[in-house]
């Protein structure tokens, strides 16, 4: 069996995705942050929206509307039409649907039945689901609505062109310039919800760093499995983590911690045991 090269990755097709001008980069970084207040401060406030969410009991929710309009408006207008990108550029690929969904019912699944083996017997529901069509909602505006959205922007298509950038100083140092740089915009860009939310600014900077990890993580999952629709699954259950059983471990919205470590331990299994794996079966086979 040969050894994998070190700097061999699942989705070594990045660099041969088309590139951007600096300037488009450039401008979907920056139309970020006036999208992002926007939305935050203004969008969500709405009244009709706000309606919408009581008639439907949360299952439609100011989340999803809002990521209706940024998702066609930045992905669709900026990336596709502006850019030329196809979607494979940006890592949409339908093939890779079918894994995706295997990871995201496979963490969803480890991590409820931990919670309920924890109840020692006594199994009760979550408090969340005497209502069920808003956590319901809350999942559904994630996988469509923002960590789509999210992944899309930060991990498929601003982490890749920013490496694509660096690629000069050798695609090792590329690929750690544009996730250091890409993550750190992902946090940034939150501080618009943070302020919504009614935190101080001493409490959204040291929010700071554990968003930059968040985003870290997230991109780590996509860069070890070439396949960004994990990354959107693992980051749906991070912000919504759809816990059907009563919640005795006290982690509550620690939940989301949970999932994104488990996604990066597997992340790490697959990018160094499942190719080492599939290359001893061939050298076996031949």
């Amino acid at each position: 069996m040969q050894p994998l090269p070190r700097n061999s990755f699942p989705n070594s097709g990045i660099w041969s995705v088309r590139r951007t001008p600096v300037w488009l980069i450039a401008l979907v970084v920056l139309a970020q942050y006036p999208l992002t207040l926007l939305f935050n401060l203004v969008v969500f406030h709405q009244g009709w929206i706000k309606a919408l969410q009581l008639v439907t009991r949360g299952l439609l929710n100011a989340t999803l509307v809002g990521y209706a309009i940024l998702l066609p408006l930045v992905v669709g207008g900026l990336l596709f039409l502006l850019g030329r990108l196809r979607p494979r550029d940006v890592g949409l690929r339908a093939r890779d649907l079918p894994a995706a969904i295997i990871w995201a019912l496979a963490l969803w699944a480890v991590v409820n039945l931990g919670e309920a083996v924890a109840q020692s017997g006594h199994f009760g529901f979550d408090a969340q689901w005497t209502r069920p069509l808003g956590p319901i909602g809350q999942w559904i505006a994630q996988i469509f609505g923002n960590a789509l959205y999210e992944e899309i922007v930060y991990r498929g298509f601003l982490t890749v062109q920013l490496a694509l950038l660096f690629e000069r100083l050798g695609r090792g140092r590329a690929l750690v310039l544009g996730v250091i740089l890409a993550q750190a915009v992902f946090a940034s860009i939150h501080i618009g919800l943070l302020l919504n939310m009614g935190l101080s600014w001493s409490a959204i900077l040291g929010t700071m760093p554990e968003l930059f990890l968040a985003g870290v993580a997230l991109a780590t999952v996509y860069l070890f499995t070439g396949n960004l629709l994990i990354a959107v699954g693992v980051h749906a259950l991070v912000d919504a983590p759809m816990l059907i059983p009563k919640d005795v471990s006290g982690l509550g919205d620690d939940f989301g911690y949970v999932y994104l470590m488990l996604a990066l331990v597997a992340a790490c299994l697959w990018r160094w045991r499942i190719p080492a794996v599939t290359n001893s079966a061939r050298s076996e086979a031949s």
